[in-house]
């Protein structure tokens, strides 16, 4: 996986999560450093995006890739902070093909939203099914 995230805590924190999971993770603090990564050779089997960052930012990063022909099936899901995502990025992600999931994640959550980009089947009994809630709170994974 590659977490793309311009703060280093939530970064690092996803890694920790998704390594201890099995996935192997690439971390870039800003959309340009993750462009770098993938151009250099680096195949992740998705990316977690930051949508507000330095530079060309978490959309910016999704366009080149969704223009780049060698990464337009790559899974892509925007994590962000925001409590609101306006009409026109909302338009953006569906039209270039990118979930939007909000923070913060659970550690349940997480590791089933990498399952989901890589294709493969969550460890049983680590990832609740869908609607049914665990009786303990997990911790939250990152809060922006």
């Amino acid at each position: 996986m590659l977490l793309v995230d311009d703060e280093a805590e939530v970064r690092h924190l996803f890694a920790e999560v998704l390594q201890a999971a099995g996935f192997g993770c690439a971390e870039a603090p800003t959309a340009e450093d993750a462009w770098g990564l993938l151009e250099g050779g680096l195949s992740p089997a998705g990316i977690f995006l930051d949508l507000r960052m330095p530079g060309i930012g978490g959309l910016g990063l999704l366009l080149r890739l969704r223009a780049d022909a060698r990464y337009t099936s790559l899974p892509v899901s925007i994590v962000t902070g925001e409590s609101f995502i306006d009409h026109t990025t909302r338009a953006a992600a569906d039209a270039l093909d990118a979930a939007i999931t909000f923070k913060p994640l659970d550690i349940d959550d997480l590791t089933a939203l990498a399952h989901r980009m890589a294709k493969r089947p969550a460890a049983a009994g680590r990832v609740r099914r869908s609607g049914t809630r665990p009786h303990a709170k997990r911790p939250a994974v990152s809060q922006k």
